[in-house]
């Protein structure tokens, strides 16, 4: 019994769903209980399944009343707190796979101040939103810790003359106007801790590289990078048999001082899938490919000839690091308003103007023939002079 002479059982009210739970004196959902909203019968047990759509919480009067969890068909789930059926107030939309936005409701749909968190817990947005969607200012905060982008979203999207993306750390922006969530035309803006300074004479757009095409302005160089690194030839040898053959050839070094954790610089490039660089011949045709995977596994990345030259191509300069047995940086992913998903190099130490900045370049069943682990350890660091 439950709620003045209410009895257990379950009920399906004129398609309404299924109720499992209490019914009260004029046959009203009572108390406690779940509301299937969909078919989750198992043929050995009707009752084994509860990975349907259903509601789950208080009714009064056959209305959904307090805090409870509604759960869709695609797994997807809305918590918050119910009044006279409709959603009012704090609650939390969780997707299925795992990311959620939590915020108020205001007739069942997200008015106010919201936020956006990822299923591994990282903050993915803060701001305004309008019946259910991002609406006035806000704060993206994008995939792989790569900056934010900052504006006024309008139905739902980055669109509009004053967005920001700031890169990690901060200190370098690229201003101006999105459409749709893709950077259409914007100028560098820089802190010089003395004020900001633009940078008029250079525009910057969304130029994700095809397989045909690496970039629309390959000689565009990313302004993060122009403060950060430069090319130079590499103080790393690299060996033939048990004797160090020569320099490795270009390499990539700190502009400046680069504190661990800190960005170094950006690798991107033609796009090609692991099956045509895999039908390449030899390790010349793929001296400066990189995957993408886990979060892409399809493309590769590669930097190829005439590409690898600077005077061709210095747009990101990632490619032009060497490896080391012991590195002092390493690779991650990263999203850029103008690259889109590309990887980039991240010190693992710090490291000081004017050192060469060094990745393990993760060799494991297959490696050039300039490659040999037993002695590349000992020569690495070896300079050259």
């Amino acid at each position: 019994m439950d709620e003045g002479g209410a009895e257990e059982g379950a009920e399906d009210v004129d398609g309404a769903g299924e109720w499992e739970g209490a019914v009260d004196l004029e046959g009203n959902w009572c108390g406690r209980g779940t509301l299937w909203l969909s078919d989750h019968t198992h043929d050995d047990n009707p009752r084994d399944s509860r990975d349907g759509a259903r509601w789950e919480g208080k009714m009064r009067g056959g209305e959904r009343t307090g805090r409870g969890v509604e759960h869709f068909e695609d797994g997807a789930s809305v918590a918050g707190v119910w009044h006279d059926g409709v959603l009012e107030g704090p609650g939390v939309y969780t997707s299925d796979d795992g990311d959620c936005i939590e915020g108020t409701f205001v007739h069942g749909a997200f008015e106010g101040g919201a936020r956006e968190w990822s299923h591994d817990h990282e903050l993915q947005f803060e701001g305004q939103y309008v019946d259910g969607a991002r609406e006035g200012p806000g704060t993206a905060y994008l995939p792989f810790e790569s900056g934010t982008l900052a504006g006024v979203w309008r139905n739902g999207a980055a669109t509009g003359d004053r967005f920001a993306f700031t890169y990690p750390g901060g200190g370098v922006q690229l201003v101006g106007s999105w459409l749709d969530g893709e950077m259409v035309r914007a100028v560098v803006l820089r802190d010089g801790g003395g004020g900001s300074s633009g940078d008029g004479d250079r525009w910057f757009h969304a130029d994700v590289a095809t397989a045909a095409s690496i970039a629309t302005e390959p000689l565009l160089a990313d302004p993060y990078e122009e403060g950060t690194v430069d090319v130079r030839p590499s103080t790393v040898c690299r060996a033939s048999g048990t004797a160090a053959t020569g320099s490795a050839g270009e390499g990539l070094f700190a502009k400046r001082a680069i504190k661990t954790d800190e960005l170094c610089a950006y690798y991107s490039g033609t796009r090609s899938t692991h099956a045509e660089v895999d039908a390449r011949p030899g390790w010349d045709s793929n001296s400066n490919t990189m995957s993408l995977a886990p979060h892409d596994d399809v493309t590769v990345i590669d930097v190829p000839p005439p590409w690898d030259a600077l005077e061709h191509y210095c747009a990101t300069l990632g490619h032009k690091a060497n490896h080391a047995a012991e590195p002092n940086a390493e690779y991650r992913h990263v999203t850029h308003p103008r690259f889109g998903h590309i990887k980039s190099i991240w010190a693992i130490k710090d490291i000081a103007a004017g050192d060469e900045i060094l990745v393990e370049y993760g060799y494991t069943d297959e490696c050039p023939p300039w490659f040999t682990p037993d002695l590349y350890g000992k020569i690495s660091r070896a300079a050259f002079g």
